[in-house]
């Protein structure tokens, strides 16, 4: 019977270092995939956060929405009334105000101009206006009211209400004018 020579004391030691150098890579995987999970953690806590503070501020938002509103239709009844141009200019300046204050809270407005053409999910329709040009017609007529963009992410919290153009043919045209319908 044959039996193994016992091993050197440098292979022992080649192999308890072995032994710790296993121990070591295994400890780092560890610490490794403690990381990762920590990280994946404080994404998900900083999500939660967020959408949390998104969830708190959401009745502030309506209510500042609600009051520039307000405000902006205040300041266009009185368009056009040299008389009450000082108090037009405070709505203006107060709608203003309040658009800052809604930028704060991650909220930005967006308007439209009358001829633009109307975006779906975009602008939402409030009415329409009849127009004789047909190339008018499905333009924005009228801004409404305001629509709210986030900030954050760039998606439209409340879209534009609009007045939309929509042709109609002239009844000059749709009768023939002004001629007569003579009939023998």
């Amino acid at each position: 019977m044959d039996v193994p020579p016992e091993p050197s004391d440098g292979e022992r030691q080649a192999a308890r270092l072995r032994s710790i150098d296993d121990g070591l890579s295994a400890f780092h995987q560890r610490a490794a995939h403690r990381e990762a999970v920590i990280d994946r953690l404080h994404e998900e806590n900083q999500l939660l956060r967020e959408g949390q503070r998104r969830s708190l501020l959401q009745p502030v938002l309506v209510d500042l929405l609600n009051l520039y509103d307000g405000l902006f239709q205040q300041s266009r009844r009185l368009t056009g009334m040299p008389e009450r141009a000082a108090e037009q200019a405070l709505f203006e300046s107060f709608a203003d105000d309040v658009a800052m204050a809604l930028e704060r809270c991650g909220a930005m407005i967006t308007t439209a101009e009358p001829g633009e053409p109307y975006e779906r999910g975009r602008h939402v329709a409030a009415g329409f206006t009849d127009h004789v040009d047909p190339a008018a017609d499905g333009t924005v007529a009228e801004m409404v009211a305001v629509g709210l963009i986030d900030q954050e992410n760039g998606q439209i919290r409340r879209p534009v209400r609009v007045r939309l153009y929509r042709a109609v043919v002239p009844e000059k045209l749709r009768t023939g004018g002004d001629h007569a319908d003579v009939r023998n």
